[in-house]
């Protein structure tokens, strides 16, 4: 959380990955890659999304801002650990059965196409193709109306911090690899 103190009040909001769900997440994302904001309006359109008000923006003076912007980075969160399996509502959704993750070419090409009709929010439809409902066949999990009710599921009860590794892979090692055609 980062405390944020205004003339009249003292406010948190949340800052730290761990705390914010893959909606949020998201919108942040797709702030940072929006080319019409300069760097100070990045900033004051993600605090919005995080809960402030434009009076209380108005309140924050230019140096004590920046100061803020400082302690938000998201950069320096951990990366944690690929996650095996979620529970939600009694649903067990599975990314990998054996000890570690690995992303099939059926999964890269159906991100692939997410990714291409939306470049900013697809990070919940990307969780929806990894993590597999147990109890469904491969021809169910991969229907377009199952993914999109998993994505709006994960959005909101998920935390952002659980797609970094993915994340990661798929612009680290995947996509840089194709690019580059190696």
């Amino acid at each position: 959380m980062l405390t944020i103190k205004l003339e009249s009040e003292t406010i948190e909001i949340k800052s730290d990955v761990k705390e914010m769900n893959i909606d949020v997440f998201e919108k942040i994302c797709g702030i940072f890659d929006n080319k019409k904001y300069d760097q100070i309006d990045k900033y004051i359109e993600i605090f919005k999304v995080l809960g402030l008000t434009e009076d209380q923006i108005g309140q924050i003076d230019a140096y004590y801002f920046i100061d803020l912007v400082k302690e938000f980075n998201l950069t320096k969160a951990e990366q944690p650990d690929f996650t095996k399996e979620i529970i939600i509502d009694g649903f067990t959704y599975q990314a990998f059965e054996k000890e570690k993750f690995v992303l099939s070419v059926r999964d890269l090409a159906k991100i692939e196409n997410y990714i291409k009709k939306d470049n900013i929010k697809y990070i919940g439809e990307m969780l929806a193709i990894i993590y597999k409902r147990t109890d469904l066949t491969k021809v169910e999990h991969y229907t377009d109306a199952h993914i999109k009710f998993k994505a709006d599921l994960f959005r909101k009860e998920l935390k952002a911090d659980i797609a970094l590794p993915y994340l990661v892979l798929l612009s680290n090692k995947i996509i840089k690899s194709i690019e580059n055609g190696k």
